[in-house]
Protein backbone atom coordinates (compact mmCIF):
# COMPACT_ATOMS: atom_id res chain seq x y z
CA UNK A 1 0.00 0.00 0.00
CA UNK A 2 2.66 2.66 0.82
CA UNK A 3 4.29 2.10 -2.40
CA UNK A 4 1.29 2.47 -4.28
CA UNK A 5 0.93 5.65 -2.73
CA UNK A 6 4.48 6.91 -3.34
CA UNK A 7 3.36 6.57 -6.76
CA UNK A 8 -0.11 7.86 -6.79
CA UNK A 9 -0.70 10.23 -9.67
CA UNK A 10 -3.11 12.63 -8.11
CA UNK A 11 -4.00 14.13 -11.85
CA UNK A 12 -4.75 10.91 -13.35
CA UNK A 13 -7.12 9.56 -10.52
CA UNK A 14 -8.91 13.22 -11.05
CA UNK A 15 -9.30 12.65 -14.88
CA UNK A 16 -10.45 8.87 -14.12
CA UNK A 17 -13.18 10.33 -12.34
CA UNK A 18 -14.23 12.87 -14.35
CA UNK A 19 -14.32 10.50 -17.04
CA UNK A 20 -16.12 7.98 -15.05
CA UNK A 21 -19.09 10.25 -13.75
CA UNK A 22 -19.33 11.68 -16.85
CA UNK A 23 -19.65 8.48 -18.96
CA UNK A 24 -23.16 7.38 -19.97
CA UNK A 25 -22.31 3.57 -18.89
CA UNK A 26 -19.08 2.23 -17.06
CA UNK A 27 -18.27 -1.16 -17.53
CA UNK A 28 -14.82 -2.39 -14.90
CA UNK A 29 -13.57 -5.81 -16.70
CA UNK A 30 -11.08 -8.19 -14.74
CA UNK A 31 -10.00 -11.63 -14.13
CA UNK A 32 -9.43 -13.47 -11.53
CA UNK A 33 -8.79 -11.74 -8.44
CA UNK A 34 -8.75 -8.58 -10.22
CA UNK A 35 -12.53 -9.46 -10.79
CA UNK A 36 -13.18 -8.93 -7.12
CA UNK A 37 -12.02 -5.95 -7.22
CA UNK A 38 -13.77 -4.72 -10.11
CA UNK A 39 -17.49 -5.80 -8.35
CA UNK A 40 -16.24 -3.27 -5.82
CA UNK A 41 -16.28 -0.51 -7.93
CA UNK A 42 -19.42 -1.27 -9.18
CA UNK A 43 -21.03 -1.72 -5.85
CA UNK A 44 -19.35 1.87 -5.07
CA UNK A 45 -20.53 3.51 -8.19
CA UNK A 46 -24.29 1.73 -7.66
CA UNK A 47 -24.54 3.45 -4.77
CA UNK A 48 -24.06 6.73 -5.41
CA UNK A 49 -26.58 6.02 -8.88
CA UNK A 50 -23.76 5.50 -11.23
CA UNK A 51 -24.28 2.66 -13.91
CA UNK A 52 -21.44 0.46 -13.86
CA UNK A 53 -21.50 -3.23 -15.17
CA UNK A 54 -18.48 -5.47 -13.78
CA UNK A 55 -17.78 -8.35 -15.91
CA UNK A 56 -15.46 -11.25 -15.28
CA UNK A 57 -15.89 -13.37 -17.61
CA UNK A 58 -14.34 -12.98 -21.08
CA UNK A 59 -17.55 -13.73 -23.04
CA UNK A 60 -19.40 -10.97 -21.45
CA UNK A 61 -16.59 -8.49 -21.49
CA UNK A 62 -16.67 -8.75 -25.41
CA UNK A 63 -20.32 -8.61 -26.02
CA UNK A 64 -21.07 -5.84 -23.63
CA UNK A 65 -18.10 -3.97 -25.32
CA UNK A 66 -19.38 -4.58 -28.61
CA UNK A 67 -21.92 -1.88 -27.54
CA UNK A 68 -20.14 0.72 -26.13
CA UNK A 69 -19.05 4.40 -27.54
CA UNK A 70 -17.26 7.26 -26.74
CA UNK A 71 -20.19 8.37 -24.61
CA UNK A 72 -18.71 5.35 -22.07
CA UNK A 73 -15.80 4.77 -19.57
CA UNK A 74 -14.33 1.15 -19.29
CA UNK A 75 -12.34 0.04 -16.38
CA UNK A 76 -9.66 -2.42 -16.82
CA UNK A 77 -8.07 -4.11 -13.96
CA UNK A 78 -5.21 -6.58 -14.20
CA UNK A 79 -2.13 -6.97 -12.30
CA UNK A 80 0.16 -7.52 -15.29
CA UNK A 81 -1.63 -5.60 -17.94
CA UNK A 82 -1.03 -8.47 -19.69
CA UNK A 83 -4.08 -10.94 -19.90
CA UNK A 84 -5.18 -12.18 -23.27
CA UNK A 85 -8.73 -11.48 -22.36
CA UNK A 86 -8.18 -8.44 -21.20
CA UNK A 87 -6.18 -7.21 -24.15
CA UNK A 88 -9.10 -8.15 -26.27
CA UNK A 89 -11.60 -6.68 -24.93
CA UNK A 90 -9.24 -3.49 -24.50
CA UNK A 91 -8.74 -3.18 -27.92
CA UNK A 92 -12.40 -3.60 -28.56
CA UNK A 93 -13.19 -0.45 -26.52
CA UNK A 94 -10.25 1.34 -28.52
CA UNK A 95 -12.61 0.40 -31.74
CA UNK A 96 -15.68 1.68 -29.85
CA UNK A 97 -13.62 5.03 -28.96
CA UNK A 98 -14.63 4.63 -25.16
CA UNK A 99 -12.61 6.06 -22.93
CA UNK A 100 -10.38 3.50 -21.39
CA UNK A 101 -9.09 3.70 -17.98
CA UNK A 102 -6.74 0.85 -16.13
CA UNK A 103 -5.37 -0.23 -13.00
CA UNK A 104 -2.45 -2.22 -13.46
CA UNK A 105 1.33 -3.09 -11.91
CA UNK A 106 3.74 -0.15 -12.72
CA UNK A 107 5.61 -1.02 -15.34
CA UNK A 108 5.64 -1.63 -18.94
CA UNK A 109 2.00 -3.40 -20.34
CA UNK A 110 0.12 -3.30 -23.65
CA UNK A 111 -2.74 -2.31 -21.29
CA UNK A 112 -1.51 0.63 -19.98
CA UNK A 113 -0.63 1.28 -23.43
CA UNK A 114 -3.93 1.13 -24.76
CA UNK A 115 -5.29 3.37 -21.90
CA UNK A 116 -6.53 6.89 -22.33
CA UNK A 117 -5.90 6.99 -18.39
CA UNK A 118 -3.50 4.75 -16.27
CA UNK A 119 -3.87 4.67 -12.80
CA UNK A 120 -0.69 2.64 -11.35
CA UNK A 121 0.04 0.06 -8.37
CA UNK A 122 2.92 -1.84 -7.01
CA UNK A 123 3.03 -5.91 -6.11
CA UNK A 124 5.82 -7.32 -4.59
CA UNK A 125 4.34 -10.99 -5.83
CA UNK A 126 6.75 -12.64 -7.80
CA UNK A 127 5.24 -15.28 -10.62
CA UNK A 128 3.83 -17.50 -8.02
CA UNK A 129 1.03 -15.59 -6.46
CA UNK A 130 -0.42 -16.72 -3.31
CA UNK A 131 -3.72 -15.89 -3.66
CA UNK A 132 -2.68 -12.23 -5.19
CA UNK A 133 -2.92 -10.63 -1.91
CA UNK A 134 -0.61 -7.66 -2.27
CA UNK A 135 -1.27 -6.68 -5.85
CA UNK A 136 -5.17 -7.17 -4.81
CA UNK A 137 -5.08 -4.86 -2.15
CA UNK A 138 -3.24 -2.55 -3.70
CA UNK A 139 -5.92 -2.46 -6.52
CA UNK A 140 -8.39 -2.28 -3.78
CA UNK A 141 -6.29 0.79 -2.44
CA UNK A 142 -7.07 2.66 -6.03
CA UNK A 143 -10.38 1.82 -6.59
CA UNK A 144 -11.20 3.00 -3.23
CA UNK A 145 -9.23 6.54 -4.20
CA UNK A 146 -11.39 6.66 -7.28
CA UNK A 147 -14.73 6.22 -5.81
CA UNK A 148 -13.87 8.78 -3.39
CA UNK A 149 -12.54 10.61 -5.99
CA UNK A 150 -15.86 10.39 -8.06
CA UNK A 151 -18.22 10.98 -4.62
CA UNK A 152 -16.42 14.07 -4.78
CA UNK A 153 -17.32 15.35 -7.97
CA UNK A 154 -20.76 16.02 -6.75
CA UNK A 155 -20.52 15.71 -3.08
CA UNK A 156 -23.73 16.59 -2.36
CA UNK A 157 -25.69 14.22 -4.90
CA UNK A 158 -23.61 11.46 -3.65
CA UNK A 159 -24.48 12.17 0.08
CA UNK A 160 -28.40 11.94 -0.58
CA UNK A 161 -27.70 8.56 -3.29
CA UNK A 162 -25.35 6.88 -0.12
CA UNK A 163 -28.53 7.92 2.15
CA UNK A 164 -31.25 6.58 0.03
CA UNK A 165 -29.46 3.16 0.01
CA UNK A 166 -28.29 2.97 3.52
CA UNK A 167 -32.37 3.53 3.77
CA UNK A 168 -33.22 1.19 1.77
CA UNK A 169 -30.65 -1.48 3.40
CA UNK A 170 -32.21 -0.23 7.14
CA UNK A 171 -36.17 -0.90 5.46
CA UNK A 172 -35.06 -4.00 4.37
CA UNK A 173 -32.57 -5.88 6.31
CA UNK A 174 -34.68 -8.58 8.60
Amino acid sequence: MEDTLKIHDPDALHNAAMAIMKARKVLIFGKGSSYLVCKDLEMKLRRINKFAIAQGESHEQLVDASFINQNDAIVFISNSGKTTEIISAALLAKERKATIISIVKLGSSLLAELSDITLYTTSLEGEFRSAAMTSRISQFCVVDALFTNCAYMDIDKSVKMLEVTYQTFKKYRR
